[in-house]
């Protein structure tokens, strides 16, 4: 039996990877700038994907529920 990814699968987790995705990127603009500064770079990078997989959750959620 193999498990199909569906289009609802990927914007049920949008929020997750989008925190993740915001955690690479205050990793990664911490390590090019300043590493000190890493500890102050993580959370706005996690609370900013957490924004952008919400706002990709709603329209697109929205967008699914129309369909049906």
């Amino acid at each position: 039996m193999t498990k199909q990814t569906t289009k609802k699968d990927w914007i049920d987790s949008s929020i997750g990877l989008g925190m993740i995705a915001g955690c690479l990127v205050g990793i990664l603009a911490a390590l090019f700038i300043n590493p000190s500064i890493m500890l102050f770079t993580i959370p706005p990078g996690s609370a900013i994907g957490l924004l952008v997989g919400i706002v990709i959750q709603a329209i697109y959620g929205s967008h699914n529920q129309h369909d049906k």
